[in-house]
């Protein structure tokens, strides 16, 4: 009895002390005074679609629109096939290169795609390894795996540069990017400063919310993967069930705009029988790892374009902690919170959509004009 009260004993102590050390290594701003409040402005709201007709809008003004300009594709990078849709006008003022969120694909951001039409932009979207109509590494399609997020980081790269870059007429690229899109957007840019003008970030996921914390996340992730369970759903993930997940009833939802999350999750049905859906313990891993490198001070430091960087005031996904640390290493950053935003603030309520893209409108703008 006192020897297995002895090996807990021990056991906890050496586990206090690693998550110690791990959150020293490891460590997180709490807060930054460069955070300021998005207010409303009076940005002409003719072509905003409403909450309220929401399915006819997007039926009668985005789709048709976005449809008469689509151009789908895809390119082979290494042994993958990733693919992309492209909305291209010949008036364009700008490019703008969506990198879309943990779980979504490209379909998600036609509303999106139709604002920055409309602004003038003509819009690229790629599907994420993993996701949408991109290459996969099992064969059930509502896992997310990925052994190393340079898969994700080198993807998005070579896609700017072999499939943006031909089609860019000579005109500035903006990356706009959401959630487990922007970690790997602005990790990309680190990587190849040259290779946009400017980054817009979502919602970024740059640490991923607590409970468990990251120390013991991490730990348990790579003793999963060490017994060969890395290609295993994490805890509380799963396939996508038809039956189950039929009705749009989220318990963490990711925007507070009932009619857009619910138009989604029917749309998102009808593009896979296995929509996107959960993780593998590999991926927890490597999304912990982006986190922790995406706001070194080192890395930070040499992203040299404007920044805009919005943090949702209701995120159940990502820990404002990273937000703050990379805030505190960018040279070139205004930081915005989102009074009554969930996670998907460009998904949200029309009183929130409406100032949130003409910022983004009048940081674009601001670029365009260096």
């Amino acid at each position: 009895m006192k020897k297995i009260t002895l090996t807990l004993l021990v056991t906890l102590v050496l586990l206090v002390i690693y998550i110690l050390v791990y959150n020293w290594v490891y460590s997180y701003s709490k807060d930054n005074d460069q955070l300021k409040i998005l207010t409303s402005s009076n940005s002409p709201a003719n072509w905003y679609i409403s909450e309220k007709n929401y399915v006819s809008d997007m039926k009668n003004q985005v789709l048709k629109l976005t449809d008469s300009l689509e151009h789908q594709g895809n390119y082979k990078n290494n042994n993958r096939t990733i693919s992309y849709n492209c909305y291209l006008q010949d008036s364009a003022r700008a490019n703008i290169v969506v990198s879309h969120g943990y779980t979504e694909r490209k379909e998600k951001y036609k509303e999106l795609a139709y604002y920055f039409l409309k602004m003038g932009y003509q819009v690229f979207i790629i599907d994420h390894f993993s996701h949408g109509m991109s290459s996969r590494f099992t064969t059930d399609s509502s896992m997310i795996y990925v052994d190393n997020y340079d898969v994700f980081t080198n993807d998005l790269s070579e896609f700017i540069k072999n499939v943006v870059k031909p089609q860019d007429k000579g005109l500035k690229t903006i990356i706009y990017a959401h959630s487990m899109g922007g970690g790997i957007a602005a990790r990309t840019l680190e990587e190849n400063p040259e290779i946009a003008d400017a980054i817009v970030l979502n919602a970024p996921m740059m640490k991923l919310i607590q409970l468990p914390p990251d120390a013991i996340k991490d730990v348990i992730a790579n003793v999963m993967i060490g017994i060969g369970k890395g290609a295993d759903y994490t805890l509380g993930h799963r396939a996508f069930d038809s039956t189950k997940d039929k009705d749009y009833n989220p318990t963490n939802p990711a925007t507070l705009c009932n009619a857009r999350g619910a138009y989604w999750h029917k749309e998102f049905q009808k593009l896979s029988q296995q929509p996107s859906n959960g993780a593998s313990w590999k991926a927890i891993s490597v999304f912990l790892k982006l986190g922790h490198d995406v706001v070194r001070k080192e890395n930070v430091e040499k992203i040299k374009v404007p920044i805009l960087l919005f943090q949702a005031e209701k995120d159940g996904y990502v820990a404002p902690e990273g937000h703050y640390e990379f805030a505190k290493h960018a040279k070139d950053i205004e930081f915005y919170f989102v009074k009554g935003a969930a996670h998907e603030i460009y998904f949200e309520s029309d009183s929130i959509i409406k100032p949130y893209y003409s910022k983004i409108n009048s940081f674009i703008e601001g670029v365009i004009k260096r």
